[in-house]
């Protein structure tokens, strides 16, 4: 069991010149290596570095995923203050981010540097929020737990509010911490193994909890919520998510074995790749993608090879994009096969060719893809525009959310947030079965 992705490769690269790089190397520190050292200070730079730049949003993203060292909370808070007068998306954009990193940093640091906060008002908002989390850090795992279920069942079959929905995911962050996650796994366990009278938030949040805490027994359980979901319900996303962070071989086993037998599933289990940068991962994608022969899953599994910057599936990619064997609807390509090449410092035969060729490609789906066609010109989202408001308004938690430049944002299935209603169906077929 080798893992293809070396830290180190990745902090060198977040400098990178090319913005495709930078993002590349960004989201990959975040997704294998998150709460390192030693890496805020290189996303610090690379913001000061290309700050005026297009495409900067990503290494700001990911600040927050990260251990910040007293240096790098002086640096985050430099930023900010300098970020303050400037005018303008790309600024708004970046002081929100900082502000998100600062309510992730622990309360002892932002303690320790008070006098530095105190002066700016915004900032001390975020001191207090921050002292606020710090009370539920220390509550005792069963407290924690109890209050996670008790919310849970309140909103049962209904939209969670959206605090709720934050204090929930606190909750989660909470019990995620080793310790008090050994104290309540069985829980977990017990519930997850269940298939009838579910709770859909609270299976939500304890899916994301398995993955947290790397449960393994969790795994059949993950996978029996991700067949009975529906393509729209965002637990499914989370199992793929969950079922990455545990990432052991034999989850790529179950992964390939499911992915020849149910083809509504082909796309998120190829999506489930890209958060395992094993060589055992990197394998059964790149046999999994040499037999595929639909366009869109295909594009899936590349773009997850490209993710864990596998160069063994390389020149398959290529020969993909000259054949124009994907959806460039879901994502270009070669702008994830570069950082690839980039990594293995490789280059790329006949590279302005091959651009052109994707251009070509994805103006002839313009002409026949109205969504794609949206895709490229996005309007701005109401929270794209609430944060050019951001000097004049007041901090709060509530509004904090993870907003990046439409252009750096990741590859996303539609996902909603509210359990489809064939889910829903299946759960209480099961039920009915179960009780004669």
């Amino acid at each position: 069991m080798k893992m293809i992705v070396k830290k180190e490769r990745l902090i060198e690269l977040v400098c990178h010149e090319d913005w495709r790089v930078r993002r590349a190397s960004a989201e990959a520190l975040e997704e294998f290596f998150p709460g390192s050292d030693n890496v805020i200070k290189h996303l610090l730079q690379a913001i000061d570095t290309f700050r005026h730049k297009e495409y900067i949003l990503s290494p700001a993203v990911r600040i927050k995923h990260f251990t910040p060292t007293e240096k790098d909370l002086k640096e985050i808070l430099r930023l900010f203050i300098e970020l303050e007068p400037e005018t303008g998306d790309q600024s708004a954009n970046l002081k929100w981010h900082l502000q998100n990193s600062l309510l992730e940093s622990p309360f002892q640091l932002l303690e320790k540097n008070y006098n530095l906060l105190a002066s700016n008002e915004k900032l001390l908002e975020i001191y207090e929020i921050v002292k606020n989390r710090e009370q539920v850090k220390y509550l005792e795992a069963d407290i924690l737990w109890d209050e996670l279920v008790e919310l849970c069942n309140r909103y049962r079959n209904k939209k969670m509010e959206r605090d709720d929905s934050s204090y929930c995911g606190l909750l989660v962050k909470s019990l995620s911490q080793k310790q008090k996650g050994e104290k309540i796994k069985h829980k977990v366990i017990m519930y997850l193994s269940q298939d009838t009278d579910v709770n859909y938030h609270l299976e939500l949040f304890l899916v994301e909890l398995a993955g947290n805490l790397k449960l393994r027994e969790t795994v059949p359980y993950l996978f029996r919520i991700l067949i009975d979901s529906d393509f729209r319900d965002l637990v499914r996303s989370s199992c793929s998510i969950s079922l990455g962070q545990i990432g052991t071989p034999e989850v790529v086993e179950k992964i390939g074995s499911l992915y020849r037998s149910y083809k509504d599933l082909k796309n998120v289990l190829a999506e489930t790749f890209k958060y395992i940068p094993y060589d055992y991962s990197e394998e059964m994608a790149v046999q999994l993608l040499k037999s595929e022969t639909d366009p869109e899953t295909g594009t899936f599994l590349a773009g997850a090879l490209c993710d864990i910057f596998s160069i063994k599936s390389s020149d398959m990619i290529i020969d993909i994009i000259r054949k124009k064997q994907y959806d460039p609807s879901i994502m270009g390509l070669l702008d994830y096969l570069i950082p690839v090449y980039v990594y293995h410092n490789k280059t790329i035969d006949n590279l302005a060719e091959l651009e052109r060729r994707e251009r070509e490609f994805q103006d002839e789906r313009l002409d026949t893809h109205p969504l794609f066609k949206l895709r490229k010109h996005p309007k701005l989202s109401k929270d794209h525009d609430e944060i050019e408001d951001e000097e004049s308004d007041s901090f709060d938690e509530d509004d904090i959310e993870d907003i990046e430049d439409s252009r750096e944002r990741k590859k996303v299935m539609p996902m909603s947030r509210i359990p489809s209603k064939k889910r829903n169906k299946s759960k209480k077929k099961k039920k009915k079965s179960r009780k004669r």
